[in-house]
């Protein structure tokens, strides 16, 4: 889109309104939404289209889509996240874009699941069993090669399972299903495993009584899961209560971390059932706050006399949170007994307004973010309407605490421009020291676009805290695939230039001009007027070759792009190139008409199942591939000739009308006169 005079993306834009701080309900906001959206925007599809149903998409293949020639991963995306499956578009790029859809290999079936957690060895290095799938997109090993069928060999067994029909539960003896003990750790394929991990893996990949269940079972049952018998169960302890049991006097955490005997046997469920009323208690639902409300806290200093013992109103909350629920008599007897003493109304620094986490003040001897105020204040019990509340209010209210702008200040938006924020630097505001980054953030939150302190800010100290800066690749576009050397370290381009913004490279500086000498001939590139193709008209790129490029090794496809990219038609680097490598680059598409004849654009014919004109079918099958003077070529063209082309030196026929006269080629391949 176009902004200001200057062409941005449609994310650049979006950034740019959100540092604006532009209201959402405004005029100002209204009318770029009446601009941009037509272009800038799309509605999600409900059933997106799949444009290689039922194959894979090549990572590295390139197709030509809407009048540019574009990655097909980035094709496929495109089309996922705006059209709708049965929409015109995407029937007419599935047509269109053919060449990027092939067989890919995959190590498991169609009707079997691989395996995400495992992992192999392949191509050099260990990788999971999804990592080799998505390799062998990126490197478009088809299923019917011997690559893959040798992947399949070694990694089919390991990777692939058909989930089980009845999953096997490694804690299940007979009809009794124990605890499983994740964390304990065992020896499990030749290494050290999480009884989790063993549980997993035998739950999604083994059947309920197979062999391979049954072993891992009987092996690992003890040490994995929690057969022990359990006092309460799901329900809560009385920890403290003392009982009897078989003549000894011992609480009931002591009896129960005592019951060495198995969960669902007869003495576990005798030893339960007896001591269930004096040891166990019901956990609530809904669970009792007897200082219960918003901005209300529990004096955790104050004592109050419960049931005949002295206990603190922050025991006595736990007690009855643990017991009784909300609505029950119990917590509505202590709440009205005991409401005055235990419970006050919290001291709040900024009440209903926002802490800036970014300000730090001096409290106590200490420094601290504004935003820790309601966390000290509540561990110190101070209650609304005290004192110490109305001193910490009136020191720290007016530094710390603020109401979000409409239109917040952009320390960094200066006469029109916006500048990038020297994150790092040290500078002075209203008497407290601090860096820009933070200084940033905090005028950002506090401050109004057109407020008194935003000018201020911006007067005093948008020099030292902003910047211009430097672009490597001023009035031209970024290879952002293209790899530079810098401090002896091979980053990307894109990369480089980020780090003008952390290392404060300024427009115009020596230093920018000298890094811009040293790289940008590598880094950038200006589109051509009339950009270099490398194989003519009537030619396609061989997608899934690769020539060694003047010392590097790159695919037909990156060498087109970057031609199509940097380079003018007609140019002296485009003419050798394309001497160079067209012929092992290129091949003659086939065309539907023969050599002499002419295409029948409007003509409908069968294919596939569908109705499509002569042209689109002709479209089709340059997309396909389809090499001429092949076997496939000779063959369409025998089918569908007679009907999509006509002799126009001897032929009247005209867009839109009948042949009279002149020939036509007949379906035997000779040529017929009408």
């Amino acid at each position: 889109v176009e902004l200001d005079g200057e062409k941005a993306t449609c994310f650049d834009l979006d950034n740019a309104i959100k540092d604006a701080a532009i209201a959402k309900d405004s005029a100002e906001c209204q009318s770029l939404q009446d601009a941009f959206t037509p272009t800038c925007s799309f509605s999600i599809p409900s059933n997106p289209c799949d444009v290689c149903p039922g194959r894979d998409v090549s990572f590295n293949g390139t197709a030509m889509h809407m009048d540019k020639e574009m990655k097909c991963p980035d094709i496929k995306s495109r089309l996922s996240t705006r059209e709708e499956a049965d929409g015109e578009e995407c029937l007419a790029a599935q047509q269109e874009v053919s060449s990027c859809c092939f067989d890919q290999c995959h190590i498991c079936e169609d009707e079997e699941e691989i395996d995400a957690e495992l992992e192999v060895y392949y191509n050099g290095k260990t990788m999971k069993c999804t990592d080799v799938d998505n390799a062998f997109n990126e490197n478009s090993v088809f299923a019917d090669s011997e690559q893959c069928n040798t992947a399949k060999e070694d990694f089919r067994d390991t990777c692939c399972y058909t989930a089980p029909a009845t999953p096997c539960n490694l804690c299940k003896r007979g009809t009794d299903y124990f605890d499983l003990m994740g964390i304990n750790y065992v020896s499990f394929m030749d290494k050290t495993q999480t009884c989790a991990d063993v549980s997993n893996m035998m739950f999604k990949r083994e059947e309920q009584g197979s062999e391979a269940c049954t072993t891992v079972h009987d092996e690992y049952f003890d040490t994995c899961c929690n057969t022990k018998c359990s006092l309460c169960g799901e329900n809560g302890l009385e920890a403290g209560v003392k009982v009897n049991f078989e003549g000894r006097s011992m609480t009931c955490l002591e009896l129960d971390l005592g019951l060495l005997i198995e969960a669902g046997s007869e003495a576990c469920e005798s030893v339960t059932s007896q001591f269930a009323d004096q040891c166990c208690y019901e956990k609530p639902e809904t669970p009792c706050r007897i200082c219960n409300g918003e901005g209300v806290g529990v004096n955790t200093e104050a004592s109050v006399l419960y049931l005949g013992t002295n206990t603190t109103c922050d025991s006595l909350s736990n007690y009855l949170g643990s017991r009784e629920e909300q609505n029950g008599e119990t917590c509505k007897a202590a709440a009205t007994d005991h409401y005055d003493t235990c419970c006050y109304e919290r001291c709040s620094l900024c009440e209903d307004g926002k802490s800036d986490w970014e300000t730090f003040v001096q409290y106590e001897g200490k420094s601290i973010a504004c935003g820790d105020f309601e966390w000290i204040l509540r561990g110190q019990n101070v209650a609304a309407d005290s004192d110490k509340c109305s001193a910490v209010k009136e020191e720290f209210y007016e530094k710390c605490c603020y109401t979000a702008p409409s239109t917040s200040c952009n320390l960094c938006y200066v006469d029109g421009q916006y500048l990038e924020v020297s994150v790092d630097a040290q500078v002075t505001y209203q008497d407290d020291p601090k860096s820009c980054g933070s200084l940033y953030n905090s005028l950002f939150m506090r401050e109004a676009a057109d407020s008194e302190q935003c000018d201020a800010a911006k007067d005093e100290l948008a020099d030292t805290c902003c910047f211009e800066k430097c672009q490597l690749c001023q009035g031209g576009f970024m290879d952002t695939t293209a790899m530079v050397m810098v401090n002896g370290q091979e980053v990307s381009c894109q990369v480089l230039e980020n780090s003008f913004s952390k290392d404060v490279i300024v427009a115009g500086t020596e230093q920018c001009n000298t890094v811009r000498q040293e790289y940008a001939d590598a880094c950038c590139y200006t589109l051509p007027d009339s950009p270099c193709r490398l194989c003519g008209a009537g030619s396609e790129v061989a997608a899934g070759e690769t020539v060694d490029f003047y010392g590097t090794t790159m695919s037909c496809t990156d060498v087109a792009n970057k031609l199509a990219m940097s380079e003018e038609s007609g140019g002296d680097m485009c003419s050798s190139v394309q001497a160079d490598f067209a012929t092992s680059c290129c091949f003659a598409t086939c065309p539907i008409c023969p050599s002499g004849f002419n295409l029948r654009w409007e003509v409908d014919v069968e294919y596939n199942k569908a109705t499509i004109s002569c042209g689109e079918f002709d479209g089709i099958i340059k997309g396909n591939g389809v090499m001429k003077g092949t076997t496939d070529c000779l063959s369409l063209q025998s089918t569908y000739s007679s009907a999509c082309c006509y002799n126009y030196a001897t032929s009247s026929y005209a867009p839109g009308s009948s042949p009279s006269t002149g020939g036509s080629p007949s379906n035997d391949g000779t040529y017929a006169s009408y």
